[in-house]
């Protein structure tokens, strides 16, 4: 049902409805939710006693109308155990959600989306025994198809609130929850056109439905449902849903009146629910009845069950979802599916129909101020009243009022999701309900279901596939190692790197989506203004996984490495990913054709390496370009013009020598000495806690200047550096700095203007990769 201007009386549609209801009421200034008196205020009990009491009668009618949609057509001789099967479930999981649930003022009761369902289940199992069946066999059989599955339910939410599993909802694509949901509203509005006409409804028999003698036993019903559908729209008074019902009530009395037509004559032409006599006791399934039973025809209901099953806890943990935004308490919803689970297990001995959250009934306390376990309690124990002591005056209930409740229930879906999901949802997604409500209609409830599910799946592999796999494709132009270079290293680079290609994949990689990988590997051997490719790195690193038809492409890549003759790098593989291509046997082309690195920048610098190895000789080892200590020589003399200029600045600075491992920065520490490292080699590592290796971040030789920040901001140091190697390191302090100024002026001018150079350089770097990963 949708929701305008606050909270409806029924349950709502799903998803789109429940949450609105609870948005709505959210919304509210916080001066309606506050003002309760104190629970022990016998002002404040006697309201939560009348509240209670109005709760109550909406849950007596909503049970009744939803048993009379269950025992529907040929089983509405058997309506008197139906009504005392829904009666019962609405005491049993009143109760129980008043005691048990997070929010005290939980009121449940038996559901019009489940009792669609069953009035299919119940329908079918009649047809499957035939007419040669007797009366008993047929009420026994339907009253524990019923107990079965409302038990099978309650098990099904017990085991999922055991599991923890109450945000199992989210897995279910959004537009095959539109689907059922608008199926259930044609199965409501068919359901409530069949229990008033007498007559089995399809596609066929429309035509029938506007005869005047069947029109006449509808069309009340209808009118009855649309003014309900417009008055809750509205307004949204608690109160406006028993009011109409019991208006319209009082019309149908006084035209019986002033037509002159008794109660007897009446029952008799089917405007009224008929004598309720049942000479079943309260819990009614027992060893007796269950000898009638005809068990064979049970397992054909096996498929309709799992829809049943499957219906209930969606709408179950949307509603209790969107109870959490409507009453602002914390709702734990794996709690609310271990209480309701019980309520229905034990509701199940009655041959009760499955129950769990009224939405719109639970709001009633916040609605009204007053304590919500007082109202809760006290409707549930109406339901008992009317169970124990009121069944007989059920006999006058007109039908019309039962129809055009459910009818109004139906329109709440139909409107919800056939008009207004057009304007809300992609165009796909909508034709996905459009779907789903046709197989319904034409074909069947369960097939619908499936169908609906089959489209999700379609809309999501093709909307998935349309994800770009390939994140970023670099060069080793746009993206460079972590590894210190010399200026030499680094001009050869800038001719020849390339000749590297890195692909940064994301995502799962499936038969959908691998070909891109593909595709941008041709695309990148194929160009002729890019150099002959040298290098494919991929890295793995957002991979969270891959199928047979993605490990079939990576072959295929082999292939062409061995074809174009080029190297591959694996990088930063998860433990399954590399499983995978390892039981594949590609990793079997390892120092061949295949390489593989614990992280991108560790790949990137062996390719690095190779190339520069192949363009200078064999004068760069293994570890990279770590250069000599005429590295930081020759770089201090083109910082301050000649060497004069050099060793006037190295007076300034304090030479210190450090073993491997030792912190020369240390994180989060509030040093602001400089650091020239004049041989050896460090690494500056982002440390998550003290102590910890952390991540790399770049590794630096001679030559190279560290905590340049800290010196001029004088904040924390955000990064530690640690001495990978024995290394000679010239340290710059702040008291030096300052004799400088004083000292030299135009000296410390230079250095002030050697490190901005740096901080250019290395801005110049980082915002040639930003705008790579950008394009």
């Amino acid at each position: 049902m949708a929701v305008v201007q606050g909270e409806t009386i029924d349950e709502g549609p799903g998803l789109s409805s429940a949450i609105a209801v609870g948005e709505a009421i959210a919304d509210e200034p916080a001066s309606l939710h506050r003002g309760a008196k104190p629970v022990g205020s016998l002002k404040s009990v006697v309201a939560g006693v009348v509240a209670g009491l109005l709760a109550g009668i909406v849950a007596v009618t909503n049970a009744v109308s939803y048993a009379t949609l269950v025992y529907g057509g040929d089983l509405a001789v058997h309506v008197a155990d139906g009504i005392n099967a829904g009666l019962f479930s609405a005491a049993v999981a009143g109760l129980i959600l008043a005691l048990r649930s997070t929010y005290s003022g939980t009121i449940g009761i038996p559901q019009h989306v489940t009792a669609a369902v069953l009035g299919i289940m119940a329908a079918s199992v009649a047809a499957r025994m035939g007419p040669g069946a007797g009366a008993e066999s047929v009420a026994a059989t339907v009253l524990v198809m019923i107990a079965l599955s409302n038990a099978i339910c309650g098990l099904t939410f017990l085991t999922l609130g055991a599991l923890s599993l109450g945000r199992v909802i989210r897995y279910i694509p959004f537009p095959v929850v539109g689907g059922v949901m608008a199926g259930v509203g044609t199965l409501l509005v068919r359901g409530a056109i069949s229990m008033l006409t007498g007559e089995s409804f399809s596609i066929a028999t429309v035509p029938d439905l506007f005869t005047s003698d069947v029109a006449a036993m509808w069309a009340p019903a209808a009118v009855l449902g649309v003014v309900l559908w417009v008055l809750t729209r509205r307004f949204s008074q608690a109160w406006l849903l028993p009011a109409v019902l019991s208006a319209a009530a009082a019309i149908f009395f006084l035209v019986l009146f002033v037509t002159d037509t008794t109660l007897s004559e009446a029952r008799e032409a089917g405007w009224l629910l008929g004598s309720f006599t049942s000479d079943r006791p309260l819990l009614p399934i027992d060893l007796q009845m269950l000898e009638a039973v005809e068990w064979t025809v049970l397992p054909g209901e096996a498929m309709n069950l799992g829809s049943l099953v499957v219906v209930a806890t969606v709408t179950m943990l949307l509603f209790a979802s969107a109870l959490d935004v409507a009453v602002r308490h914390d709702i734990d919803v794996n709690r609310e599916l271990r209480a309701t689970g019980l309520a229905n297990l034990l509701a199940s001995f009655g041959g009760g129909l499955p129950s769990f959250h009224s939405l719109s009934l639970s709001v009633t306390a916040s609605r009204m101020k007053v304590p919500p376990r007082v109202v809760s309690l006290t409707s549930a124990l109406v339901c008992v009243f009317v169970l124990v002591f009121g069944s007989a005056a059920l006999a006058y209930v007109p039908k019309p009022i039962l129809g055009g409740l459910l009818i109004y229930f139906g329109l709440g879906f139909l409107v919800e999701w056939l008009y207004a999901s057009a304007f809300r949802l992609p165009r796909a997604d909508y034709l996905v309900i459009l779907l789903i409500v046709a197989v319904f209609t034409l074909v069947g409830y369960l097939k619908g279901i499936a169908v609906g599910v089959a489209a999700g799946i379609v809309l999501f592999v093709i909307r998935y596939s349309r994800i770009t796999i390939v994140r970023h494709a670099l060069s080793g132009l746009d993206l460079h190692g972590k590894l210190d270079r010399t200026e030499e290293a680094r001009e050869i680079l800038r001719t020849t790197a390339g000749a590297i290609a890195i692909f940064k994949l994301q995502g799962y990689i499936f038969f959908a989506t691998a070909h891109r990988v593909l595709d941008r590997l041709r695309q990148r051997l194929d160009d002729p203004l890019q150099p002959a490719l040298r290098y494919l790195i991929l890295d793995f690193r957002r991979v969270s996984g891959l199928d047979a038809s993605a490990v079939f492409s990576f072959e295929k890549m082999v292939r062409y490495a061995e074809e174009r003759h080029y190297r591959i790098v694996l990088a930063k593989m998860s433990d399954d990913v590399a499983s995978q291509l390892q039981r594949a046997g590609i990793l079997k082309h390892a120092s061949e054709r295949v390489q593989v690195f614990p992280g991108l920048y560790r790949g990137l610098e062996w390719c690095e390496n190779r190339i520069l190895s192949t363009s200078r000789g064999s004068d760069i080892g293994i570890d990279g370009d770590i250069g000599s200590r005429e590295v930081l020589k020759r770089r201090l003399i083109d910082a301050f013009d000649n060497e004069a200029g050099m060793q006037k600045f190295c007076a300034y600075l304090e030479r210190r020598s450090v073993a491997t491992g030792t912190y020369i920065i240390r994180q989060r520490d509030r040093s602001r000495d400089l650091f020239l490292v004049e041989s050896g080699q460090v690494t500056v590592r982002l440390e998550a806690k003290p102590g910890e290796e952390g991540t790399r971040l770049h590794t630096f030789g001679p030559g190279a200047v560290v905590g340049e920040v800290a010196l001029y901001l004088g904040k924390e140091r955000s990064a530690s550096v640690i001495a990978d190697r024995d290394s000679d390191i010239l340290v710059l302090t702040v008291p030096a700095l300052a004799r400088m100024k004083e000292d030299d002026p135009e000296l410390a001018a230079s250095f002030h203007e050697f490190i901005a150079r740096l901080l250019a350089d290395r801005l110049t770097d980082t915002s040639r990769l930003v705008t790579a990963l950008l394009d």
